[in-house]
């Protein structure tokens, strides 16, 4: 016989959900928060211009990656530290979409030497990210799938 077993992930896991945006700001589509984080993506990650991060986040972004610490100022502090042996333009973005004011990137970004495939989910509200969740993953060179990466 075969058993089925059903896990409520709700039930299980303490999750954390968007809260609808603030109604004070400016109505934004999900493509114009697309183009918000893949923006912040190429001028962060790409062509590492790190006074540029105001422009695109929130000095109290809510982080949810377990290294990390919240807000802006930390997020300043430690991203040079990270790119510091990457490559400028060397982050590639292979998908992305969005759902109102979520928007999800899948991509590959060398660090330390290493290539990463990165899953990332941001919130937008008021035109700055907010908050972040991440999922990364070192490339390794042989898998026991035949599935790619991307």
């Amino acid at each position: 016989t075969t058993e089925i077993y059903t896990l409520s992930l709700h039930a299980a896991l303490p999750i954390s959900l968007p809260v609808p945006s603030n109604p004070s700001c400016p109505v934004t589509t999900p493509e114009q928060n697309k183009r918000l984080v893949i923006d912040f993506y190429q001028t962060v990650f790409n062509r590492q211009e790190f006074s540029q991060i105001d422009r695109f986040m929130a000095e109290n972004m809510i982080e949810h990656n377990p290294n990390e610490r919240d807000g802006r100022e930390e997020f300043k502090n430690n991203i040079p530290v990270l790119l510091s042996q990457t490559p400028k333009g060397s982050l590639v973005i292979a998908q992305s979409a969005a759902d109102g004011n979520l928007v999800w990137l899948h991509s590959k970004l060398p660090v330390f030497g290493k290539d990463f495939v990165l899953a990332d989910i941001f919130r937008v509200e008021c035109g700055k990210i907010v908050e972040h969740w991440d999922v990364q993953q070192e490339m390794v060179p042989s898998t026991v799938n035949p599935h790619p990466y991307f």
